[in-house]
Parts: structure tokens; C-alpha cells; sequence
């Protein structure tokens, strides 16, 4: 209560402007119980927000609009909730080469998604090559996509839990820079509610080194999907490593990769150590 403020978003609002132009922390962890936000936040400067045990909710498109590096820390992501009450809006968007960190947060809509224009988190984009941004111990959930990425390297999405995601778990889409992509998605949990056809746990619509490893997918329609339809010649995948996955209860296939119309190479892909369980209802493919 240091800012004034109608509510807890426009007091962070204050909080942040308050801060010098080469930012600093923002500790809101004195917030308890239900907080509401009606405007975005524009995140202009280097931000560490400190998150309570309290649920910030409301309609604003997104929660947060960050233009530099942006970290919020939460207690624990059971608690630690930010809820958009927008079926069709986002929370955070992040479009800078800076940093993106976010861990012990639980990121919700409050219904499940039924449009595809709903993201819990959007970062870099064409012409944005964002970097070295983690997303750890994290619970994302009824979102349409829940981490959509642009063009972007060194990415560490880490022991996450993705529930009721109904089109994409994590969406790589770059297809001008096909080599920008390194890093990990490892030890998450992708969990879906259906099966439908199109609902992928991974889209990855480019090459780069990313390592997808010991994560447990159930159920999608396909666990991986690796998706070079549009990749150019001059862009080439290098160093795709997926390894020691469980996919339990696919639709169509635990991983797939399709090039139908793309010109681009697949220098280096490594699948090795995965499992697959099938059940009674959904006889996925490898």
C-alpha cells in the first residue's frame, strides 16, 4: 500500500514508474487473498516483480505489455495465481530481445479457451530475437496456446505443468531465422482435457537446437509436432534433440514430422530413449 491505487495492478503501475529508468524491484508480496486489474501494465524499464500468495484477476489485455527485461517471481504455483477473467485475451506479452523470466506462477483463464486468440504468454516475434528467458516450475492452464514464441534462443522451459491447453502447449513459431532456436523444454507436465484433432503438446515450425527431454505428454492429438511445411532452403534444423519423453494416449502419433511443402534440411535429429503408451480409445502412432 506504499503507491496509491484503485486496485493492486494500478498500484504495481505507480510502483514501476516510481523506479528509475533503469528499473529495479518491485516487491508485492504484501497483497493477500483476491486483487483485481483493470488496466495493462506497461512494463518500460528492467522489472523483478515479487508476486504474494494472491490472485490477481481481472479483464485488461494483457495483464502485463513488457518492453525490457521482465521477471516475476511468485511463492508457489498453486498460490501464486494470476487469473484473466477474458476468455480471448492474453496476460503477458513480451516483445524485446530482452529476458523473460517467470517461475512459481500459476498463469490461468477461467474457463477453458474456445477461440484462438487466447495466450496465456506471447514473447519474441518476426524481426524480435529474444533471448536466455525461462519459465520454470510454472502451472499454465485453459488457455488456447499457453507459451508462444517467436524468434527466440536459449529458452529454458523447465518443470512446468500445462493443463487443459486446448491447441498448443508451447508453439516455436519462426520461420524467417531457422537456426535462432536453443535451449530446453524438459520436465514439464502437458496435460489435456481432450483429444481433438490439432492439439499439440509442441509445435515447433522451425529447426534450431532445442532439446525436448523428459516431459510427459497426455493426452493431445500428437505429443510433438515438428513442422517444416514452410521452412525455406537458406534455414536448416540443427541439433533436435528428443529424448526420454512419455507420451501416454495420443491420437494420432506421439511425434510427427512433416516438410510437405518446406525446402529447408534437417541436418541433425536425435530420437532416442521415448515411450509410448497407447489405451483403448486412442491408438496413436510412434
Amino acid at each position: 500500500d506504499q503507491f496509491a491505487g484503485a486496485d493492486a495492478g494500478a498500484k504495481i503501475a505507480a510502483a514501476i514508474a516510481d523506479l528509475p529508468s533503469t528499473g529495479g524491484t518491485v516487491d508485492a508480496r504484501g497483497f493477500e487473498g483476491a486483487q483485481t486489474i483493470t488496466s495493462t501494465i506497461t512494463v518500460n524499464k528492467s522489472i523483478n516483480l515479487l508476486w504474494s500468495k494472491a490472485t490477481l484477476s481481472g479483464t485488461a489485455n494483457p495483464f502485463f505489455n513488457s518492453t525490457q527485461a521482465f521477471s516475476i517471481e511468485g511463492v508457489e504455483n498453486t498460490e501464486s495465481i494470476f487469473r484473466q477473467d477474458t476468455l480471448t485475451a492474453s496476460i503477458i506479452t513480451h516483445a524485446t530481445q530482452a529476458p523473460l523470466t517467470i517461475t512459481h506462477m500459476r498463469l490461468r483463464h477461467n474457463a477453458a479457451a474456445t477461440a484462438g486468440s487466447t495466450v496465456s504468454i506471447t514473447w519474441g516475434g518476426s524481426g524480435t530475437h529474444n533471448s536466455y528467458s525461462r519459465i520454470e516450475d510454472c502451472w499454465i492452464e485453459n488457455a488456447w496456446i499457453g507459451l508462444d514464441l517467436g524468434v527466440v534462443s536459449t529458452i529454458n522451459i523447465k518443470n512446468n505443468q500445462l493443463t487443459n491447453i486446448q491447441s498448443r502447449g508451447v508453439r516455436i513459431n519462426n520461420t524467417d531465422n531457422g537456426d535462432a532456436e536453443t535451449g530446453s523444454i524438459s520436465g514439464n507436465w502437458f496435460a489435456s482435457d481432450n483429444a481433438l484433432v490439432g492439439n499439440y503438446a509442441v509445435e515447433h515450425n522451425s529447426g534450431g537446437g532445442v532439446q525436448f527431454k523428459d516431459n510427459h505428454v497426455f493426452p493431445h492429438d500428437i505429443g510433438y509436432y515438428l513442422n517444416w511445411t514452410s521452412v525455406a532452403a537458406t534455414n536448416s534444423s540443427s541439433g533436435l534433440l528428443i529424448e526420454e519423453n512419455y507420451f501416454d494416449a495420443m491420437k494420432t502419433a506421439g511425434f510427427q514430422a512433416d516438410r510437405t511443402a518446406g525446402t529447408g534440411t534437417f541436418e541433425s535429429l536425435i530420437f532416442t530413449g521415448n515411450q509410448f503408451q497407447a489405451s483403448a480409445t486412442r491408438q496413436g502412432d510412434a
